[in-house]
């Protein structure tokens, strides 16, 4: 049995998803696809634009065998995290093979270049970055420039997204002595942020990034134009639940993060994850009844990115303190989401090789015992408070919730 990991937000899951489960199953002669995914908020600092139960069943529905949930603590932060966090749940797993990642360079060797100089930083390179970031830059920008000082190939390669998460995903199987093998796959057609869908000539299918597809989804004259970007059986589903459960926007939770930030004493913003600087700018402008976007704007500036800023709020709306986040050990459990009921003996495999807690029926494990599950029950519970309200659906609490199986 030959099982690949993938580590996804899948926000929502597009042909391009597709396209990497499609590559990996067959280039690396994978039996099962299994992804790890984001629970109800994402690494760019926001609310995810659909529920985790219904994004994992789109997952399933498209393809990938098993889907198990990041948790927040990890999902919601900055690439290092997000990777260490991704990475401990594929070797929790005990029976992945390999870690299949989408990248701009599709070149793993200088992925591994790059790699090798951000986790054997010498002295010479941590005085350039520690340069870099005073001048302003934030810290990918910083980063950037101090590789650009000893390898100008490895700058370029870090000057994207994928590539930069890329890097981080193989620093954490370094870090952690992992035997899981790496692959990468180079991105098909579409740029990261997918300004225009652009069409494969050869299959006829149009690709474009989750952030064009989340901007237009409610435009009725895009929707032919989406649909082609979107498997069939995701856009089935996001047509069904289109106005009923989604989109859910950052703006949504404007007033539970209002009413958080002015309970919140000076010691509980210290303590959330980010630098002062940016902290002492959320004290400042807290009081005030902006909107979600309205404060990220605010309180971002040239040596933090947008999604940095969106990051902090999150921590803040999900009270996520910096020492939350284990860097050490990783991610408590393996959350099952939704699964193909053809994946059967790999959950079988799974129960016998998993070196982590396999969480298939929540009230069969104590929750209370683990601080980390706390906190996506408690992030899972206010985001579909949120969506009841805007939509007017019936609230559904995550501790009874099952996984979803196709």
């Amino acid at each position: 049995m030959k099982v690949a990991s993938i580590i996804a937000e899948f926000n929502p899951f597009h042909n391009g998803h597709m396209y990497l489960v499609n590559e990996v199953r067959e280039k690396c002669r994978a039996d099962y696809v299994v992804a790890f995914m984001s629970g109800d908020f994402v690494q760019r600092g926001a609310p995810a634009v659909c529920d985790k139960f219904l994004r994992a069943e789109i997952a399933v529905k498209c393809g990938v065998d098993a889907v198990f949930e990041l948790p927040v603590v990890y999902a919601s932060s900055a690439a290092p995290d997000f990777a260490f966090g991704g990475v401990s749940l594929v070797n929790g797993l005990g029976c992945s093979d390999l870690l299949a990642f989408g990248s701009e360079c599709g070149d793993l060797e200088a992925l591994k270049k790059a790699s090798d100089l951000l986790s054997d930083e010498t002295p010479e390179f941590k005085a350039e970055l520690t340069a870099a970031l005073r001048s302003g830059l934030s810290y990918p920008s910083a980063v950037s420039k101090a590789a650009s000082a000893f390898a100008p190939e490895v700058s370029d390669i870090l000057a994207t997204p994928n590539n930069t998460l890329g890097i981080e995903y193989l620093k954490a199987l370094k870090k952690t002595g992992s035997v899981v093998s790496p692959f990468t796959l180079k991105r098909h057609i579409s740029s990261h942020d997918g300004t225009l869908p652009l069409t494969d000539s050869n299959t006829g299918l149009s690709y474009t990034g989750a952030s064009y597809i989340r901007k237009h989804m409610l435009a009725y004259e895009k929707q032919n134009e989406l649909s082609k970007c979107i498997p069939d059986a995701a856009a089935e589903l996001i047509r069904k639940n289109l106005s009923k459960q989604l989109p859910v926007s950052e703006n949504d939770f404007t007033l539970p993060l209002s009413l958080l930030l002015s309970s919140m004493s000076e010691e509980e913003i210290n303590a959330l994850p980010g630098n002062a600087d940016t902290k002492a700018k959320l004290k400042k402008y807290r009081g005030e009844f902006l909107s979600f976007e309205e404060l990220k704007n605010r309180i971002k500036d040239k040596s933090m990115t947008e999604t940095a800023a969106g990051r902090l709020l999150i921590h803040a709306l999900l009270k996520i303190k910096d020492k939350d986040t284990d860097r050490v050990t990783g991610a408590s459990y393996l959350r099952l989401l939704a699964m193909n009921r053809s994946a059967s003996p790999l959950l079988k495999k799974i129960k016998e090789t998993a070196v982590l807690p396999l969480i298939t029926k929540m009230a069969d494990f104590d929750s209370d015992s683990c601080p980390m599950l706390k906190k996506d029950i408690y992030a899972s519970d206010l985001y579909c408070k949120v969506v009841k309200e805007k939509f007017g659906i019936s609230f559904k609490n995550d501790i009874i919730r099952s996984p979803f199986i196709n």
